[in-house]
């Protein structure tokens, strides 16, 4: 939203370009008639991001898969998000007008710290959660949980 309203031209992508559902609120947004490009894209298929990064300065990779249904933490959460990582970061190696990546996160990552944040720190990378942590947690069931583990690997 803001790219836009700055006057940037910005290539999303949504899993199913005809479902408006995904892209409705996206092109009624200020700019998106003019600037906003939206691709059909898989974070976990290889590939499936070398056209919305073509011809990009900037990326901002700001996803990850989301199950909310967990049988199997590793095959549902874990790997999804390491390989839409390394996913999005492939296709940003093929393209050479690429010159930043920026890789953002949320509060899960800070979920599992091993201490507790007073009123006057300041939240950066040290206080990611500890997988260790996570995996010994009361709610290890919970998707919530493995959702935490993986913005930390």
């Amino acid at each position: 939203k803001l790219l836009l309203q700055r006057g940037y031209f910005v290539n999303g992508t949504v899993l199913d370009i005809n479902d408006g559902t995904q892209t409705d609120h996206l092109f009624a947004l200020e700019g998106a008639k003019d600037r906003l490009h939206l691709f059909e894209a898989d974070l976990t298929v290889e590939g499936s991001l070398d056209s919305a990064v073509s011809g990009c300065e900037g990326v901002f990779h700001t996803a990850s898969p989301v199950k909310f249904d967990v049988k199997d933490p590793q095959h549902d959460v874990l790997d999804p998000a390491i390989k839409g990582t390394l996913n999005v970061l492939s296709s940003c190696k093929k393209c050479p007008s690429v010159r930043r990546v920026a890789l953002t996160s949320s509060i899960a990552a800070v979920l599992g710290a091993s201490k507790s944040p007073t009123p006057a720190d300041v939240i950066d990378e040290s206080w990611f959660s500890d997988p260790e942590i996570c995996m010994k947690s009361d709610r290890i069931r919970s998707s919530a949980i493995w959702y935490a583990v993986s913005k930390t690997l």
